[in-house]
């Protein structure tokens, strides 16, 4: 049976009798309402007994003092009696306690009255047996005889003359006595119907509230043999698996706790850790929900078990690749000038590399010491406040930093190194500073030679550009394709009679005229540098003069008659716009005469 069906079946049966106590409960109540309803009923009944005897015992007295005074109050009150038992008077309320006695002494009625009501209505809606009304309508018949009596002492003292001493004689002689005992029997025995009927009906609820109450304490009995029943049940089939389970996961909650620290440490680089779990199975053949849960549970430790086999290949495989790494590493640094350090912020202490360490000339072995001897010893000291001051406002701002600086090495020499840092935080959560450090030395000299270099060329290239602008010789440089002028000095530019330079720059040598508008001349003197840069690349330059037909004439009216120089320049068929074309050596001889009439405009 399941744990979830055995719970349903105690709480079934629990729940069950729990009904049937709260329904015996309720018929108990119902009982004891009932048993208030017959002591209400047989006081009542009591109470309009008692009425009758009190009322034919102040019948009697009134009588009595009546014939003994003379005072006709006590016959009104005889006469008042009769009325209100009969219902022919309004009834006082309360009337079964003391009334007379009250009303003698007070000559008036002690309490209001109500409606009109006859002893005998009352007794029937009290619910009186027929036999016990019987004796009151015997008693009521005997009681004729009684008033008959009673009515002749009245007149006796009512008569002419009054006749006390008979009055007194009838109401007090024996067969006033017997008559009087006649009336009474009736209601003694009416009494002890009364007093019987109740005690009948007391007997019966007593018996039916014991067999209640028996019921009651039977459910409740059962209640209580069940809870005691259900508890070694629980504990047996529910809380000692439950316990023993809680403990085991317990045991896997370490675990696991410890395989976060183990994983934690691993990627933090502590390849050492392994992990086994200590928690065993807990095998179980149980076909309820104690039985899964700890069929699940040894499924879990058997993941813990691999997952601590499967961290024990890894760190091992990692431990050999981060051996290779850091070996290769440790080549690669060696190769490329380079070590590492690491800066503890909190103790201001700097770690080196070996590499770092051989890098300084310190030694061949990491090197610990406080960063403020670190860079008393080794920055250079022009260098120091700005990488200094660089430095500490990175690692403020956590930011990473690169500073090329000169160190002093330990035999002495002067090198430039760039260090590249960053803050990180290690295994202790405690912040550091990791960072990578490189001989530049090289680099920074030949930064420096190019840039010495550069200065030279920029020098030449002001001077060429000088002795081309201020050179006695008409010099101009046009495009290979196209003839247009690029660039003139301020020679040529008075020889085509131009008014500035920018009125050159960009046409062609025919339309500034030069050669005097005849086309076969200029035919000739473009193919001039065409035929002496079509040969192989001379290391100089080579001029080529030809004598055209007729000379060059300036475009102004000068007649100033030159001729025209042609220079082709030696240089690198690669290096510029003119590699693809090749100069003509100068064993060549002149240029043949162009024969082509597509010539550049």
């Amino acid at each position: 049976m399941t744990i979830r069906r055995l719970v349903q079946v105690l709480s079934a049966g629990l729940v069950i009798l729990a009904m049937l106590a709260a329904g015996l409960i309720v018929v108990a109540a119902i009982r004891r309402r009932h048993l208030v309803e017959l002591e209400a009923q047989g006081l009542r009944s009591y109470e309009l007994a008692d009425e009758l005897r009190h009322t034919s015992d102040d019948l009697t007295r009134f009588v009595r003092s009546y014939v003994a005074t003379g005072d006709p109050r006590y016959e009104q009150y005889y006469r008042q009696v009769l009325a209100i038992r009969n219902g022919q008077a309004p009834r006082p309320e309360h009337y079964g306690r003391v009334y007379w006695d009250l009303y003698l002494d007070q000559h008036r009625p002690p309490r209001p009255a109500g409606p009109p009501q006859s002893l005998l209505s009352l007794m029937q809606a009290a619910g009186f047996t027929g036999e016990e009304l019987a004796d009151l309508r015997l008693a009521e018949a005997t009681s004729d005889s009684l008033t008959a009596i009673e009515n002749a002492a009245f007149r006796a003292m009512q008569g002419h003359p009054p006749d006390p001493v008979l009055a007194r004689r009838l109401v007090n002689d024996s067969a006033y006595n017997h008559a009087k005992a006649a009336v009474m029997k009736p209601i003694d025995d009416f009494l002890g119907l009364v007093d019987m009927r109740t005690a009948a009906a007391l007997d019966q609820f007593n018996r039916q509230t014991k067999v209640a109450f028996a019921a009651i304490e039977s459910v409740f009995v059962l209640f209580l043999m069940l809870a005691f029943a259900a508890y070694p049940i629980l504990r047996r089939r529910v809380l000692v698996p439950v316990s023993a389970l809680q403990r085991h996961t317990g045991r896997v909650a370490g675990d696991l706790d410890r395989l976060a620290r183990v994983t934690q440490r691993i990627a933090r680089g502590d390849l050492g850790q392994v992990f086994a779990a200590s928690t065993t199975p807990m095998p179980s053949y149980r076909p309820d929900e104690i039985g899964d849960l700890s069929r699940t549970h040894d499924a879990m430790v058997d993941q813990l078990q691999s997952t601590g086999a499967a961290i024990a290949v890894m760190t091992a495989t990692l431990a050999r690749a981060n051996e290779a790494l850091a070996a290769h590493l440790r080549r690669t640094l060696d190769l490329a000038s380079m070590g590492t350090f690491t800066i503890d912020r909190t103790r201001r202490t700097i770690t080196m590399s070996a590499q770092m360490a051989t890098l300084l000339r310190v030694g061949t072995e990491p090197v610990v010491m406080p960063l403020a001897e670190y860079r008393d010893r080794f920055y250079y000291p022009d260098d120091r406040p700005t990488a200094e001051a660089s430095a500490e406002r990175a690692y403020g701002q956590r930011e990473p930093v690169t500073i090329d600086a000169r160190v002093v090495r330990g035999d002495q020499k002067v090198i430039w190194v760039r260090a590249s840092s960053a803050v990180e935080r290690d295994e202790r959560g405690e912040e550091v500073v990791a960072g990578v450090i490189q001989d530049v030395t090289a680099r920074k000299e030949a930064e420096n030679d190019l840039r010495r270099s550069q200065g030279e060329l920029a020098d030449l290239a002001n001077r060429f550009a000088s002795m081309f602008r201020d050179s006695p010789v008409a010099l101009i440089v046009t495009e290979a394709d196209t003839g247009r002028v690029r660039e003139a000095n301020t020679q040529f530019v008075r020889l085509v009679g131009a008014e500035s330079l920018d009125r050159v720059v960009g046409r062609t040598t025919l339309e500034l005229g030069i050669y005097g508008g005849d086309p076969n001349i200029r035919r000739q003197a473009v193919a001039i540098p065409r035929r002496c840069c079509g040969g192989p690349p001379w290391r100089d330059g080579s001029t080529w003069r030809a004598r055209p037909p007729s000379p060059v004439r300036r475009s102004s009216a000068s007649s100033t008659r030159r001729w025209p120089a042609i220079a082709c320049p030696s240089r690198s068929p690669v290096a510029d716009p003119w590699s693809s074309v090749r100069h003509r050596p100068r064993s060549a001889g002149p240029p043949p005469e162009a024969s082509s009439s597509k010539e550049p405009s």
